[in-house]
């Protein structure tokens, strides 16, 4: 599941009682949506590239256009970055997981290949008989059993007589 943190008093928060008094009470669920957005599309929270109408289209703001952004500045739920783009106030610090998520996702990876690329101690080459013991019944067939039907393997070739796994 994909989610961002939270905090429990975030809606009494004095900034969220400032945004709101400026852009009206629909203004904190456009902050909750900008934020969506960055976890999606933005994960280290830097809206590069992004102008103010971005960023007012990514929190859905249908009131006065520049109003929002503006505020969000203001407040300081935004920061300019000296970078020349504008980026979510301390995203790393309040959505660790989320700005972290690429990383985490390429280490996941990683040992995912490493894990799968190591031979099993006791492992069988592929051919005849499989890591469960079974074979194709039939003498010669090195197909592998890979399908598992009803406590019967079957190597894949229907004219020949499987037996049961483990017997």
């Amino acid at each position: 599941m994909r989610d961002i943190r939270i905090n429990l008093g975030l809606p009494d928060h004095p900034k969220v009682q400032k945004l709101e008094k400026k852009c009206g009470p629909g203004a904190f669920k456009c902050l909750l949506r900008l934020w969506t957005f960055c976890a999606v599309s933005r994960p280290t929270g830097k809206l590069v590239g992004m102008s103010l109408g971005d960023i007012e289209m990514a929190a859905r703001w249908e009131g006065e256009p520049g109003a929002f952004a503006a505020e969000l500045l203001d407040i300081g739920w935004l920061d300019a970055e000296d970078e020349g783009y504008l980026s979510i106030h301390d995203w790393q610090e309040h959505q660790p997981w989320v700005f972290n998520s690429k990383e985490r996702s390429e280490m996941a990876r990683k040992a995912v290949q490493a894990r799968w690329s190591k031979p099993k101690s006791g492992s069988k080459p592929r051919g005849g008989a499989n890591s469960f013991g079974t074979g194709c019944a039939v003498q010669g067939c090195d197909n592998p059993i890979e399908k598992h039907i009803d406590g019967v393997g079957y190597c894949g070739n229907p004219t020949h007589k499987h037996k049961p796994i483990g017997g």
